[in-house]
């Protein structure tokens, strides 16, 4: 009977350690699970970083290169503005100096014709002194009078009337003449204000053409143009009535 109680203590002692390692078992295999649990956690954490760092560096580079592709097309934009307005200063400038020369032409060519009669008077006047000093010596003589108010004096008149109407003529063409370059200054510094102006690509073409067929160079493409202001018309000198005279400087017209 003395050894029951130690056969009991000795079952309960084993079940005891039983139970404690399978609760060691079970505390184990919570303790790895937790620890997978952490490890698998961790990686997830891990991986969604680098997949954000990956697309943070995507659209930061994505960002960098739309910003040098604007910063290049801003400065294509300045290299054409660039160009644009060095090829319209060009044409303004080749259009003012063809301007200029064909004025210059006109002038030189209506002072060639003014000298042309200036000079034409002056030989008549010359023949005209020469009658009159002859008109004088026969008048002395006697017996001119007749002859001088029934030829001389109709031929001299007439021929200072028709004097006088070229002089006309002539500063009528001149007038018309610079009236005409006036009209078109003026046309010309509308036309480069209207291309400076106009955003419109097929407006801009029909003005560059127009102001190439005035300037007489081929059409360009241009871009805005900065207008000038057209040289003020010179007003016209008053003239002054000439008398019958034939010694009267009128009848010789402008020197």
């Amino acid at each position: 009977m003395a050894d029951r109680p130690t056969e009991q203590s000795s079952v309960l002692f084993s079940l005891g350690e039983l139970m404690q390692l399978e609760q060691d078992r079970v505390t184990e295999e919570k303790r790895s699970a937790e620890e997978l649990r952490l490890s698998e956690q961790r990686q997830r954490m891990e991986a969604e970083l680098r997949i954000a760092a990956a697309d943070e560096a995507r659209r930061r580079a994505q960002a960098e290169s739309q910003r040098m592709q604007a910063e290049r097309e801003r400065e294509e934009v300045v290299r054409l503005e660039a160009l644009r307005a060095a090829e319209i200063e060009r044409a303004r400038v080749e259009a003012a100096a063809v301007a200029r020369q064909r004025e210059l032409a006109q002038a030189h060519q209506h002072e060639q014709a003014l000298a042309a009669v200036a000079a034409d008077a002056d030989r008549r006047r010359l023949r005209r002194l020469s009658v009159g000093v002859a008109l004088a010596a026969a008048l002395v003589v006697g017996g001119g009078v007749g002859v001088y108010a029934g030829v001389i004096a109709p031929r001299t008149e007439a021929e200072a009337r028709a004097r006088e109407a070229e002089v006309t003529r002539l500063a009528g063409e001149k007038a018309a003449a610079e009236a005409a370059l006036a009209v078109r200054d003026r046309r010309l510094a509308d036309l480069e204000r209207d291309i400076a102006q106009t955003t419109d690509a097929r407006r801009r073409a029909e003005l560059t053409a127009e102001l190439a067929g005035l300037t007489g160079k081929p059409a360009k493409p241009l871009g805005p143009l900065t207008p000038r202001t057209p040289p003020p018309e010179k007003p016209a000198a008053p003239s002054k009535p000439c008398t019958n005279d034939p010694l009267d400087p009128c009848l010789d017209g402008p020197r």
